[in-house]
């Protein structure tokens, strides 16, 4: 199988799509212990993979007996669901973030995957200013403009 990170995550979702409440609760330590690394990696691939932009809560406590707590979520369907994304995307958004969330509407069902994939597009970095921080903000201007017109017409 490939790098470390990767089994890490397809273990843990495994651990998640069998859990019928579809979150789980681990000891760092013993997740560490069993790919035989450092929870420095463990942290990595927590902050990476399991973000609220690719659907998931994650709670950590670390120090003696720390614990990961993760959660699939699905997008609050009680609340205005614009708000929800609004608040998401905030001021300012990367391509990989806003790509993922893109990800999570698409198979959430909030957008199709036809304007996921020209969404994903237009996120592109190539289309905004050099300078990361007018870039960021245009694109998640952008972005919350796309999605409130698209749920706006749904």
């Amino acid at each position: 199988m490939g790098n470390l990170a990767a089994r890490i995550e397809d273990y843990l979702l495994r651990l998640i799509s069998v859990s019928p409440t579809q979150h789980i609760a681990l000891q760092r330590k013993e997740l560490a212990e069993r790919f035989q690394c450092v929870p420095s990696q463990i942290n990595y691939v927590l902050e990476t993979r399991f973000t609220l932009e690719r659907g998931f809560l994650v709670e950590s406590r670390r120090g003696g007996g720390g614990y990961v707590r993760i959660a699939r979520i699905n997008l609050d369907r009680s609340r205005p669901i614009f708000e929800a994304l609004s608040n998401s995307i905030g001021d300012s958004i990367t391509q990989k973030k806003a790509e993922d969330l893109l990800h999570l509407l698409e198979r959430e069902r909030v957008i199709t995957a036809r304007e996921g994939a020209i969404l994903k597009a237009a996120v592109k970095k190539e289309f905004y200013p050099a300078k990361k921080d007018v870039r960021d903000g245009l694109r998640a201007r952008f972005l919350r403009d796309a999605l409130q017109e698209i749920i706006k017409n749904s």
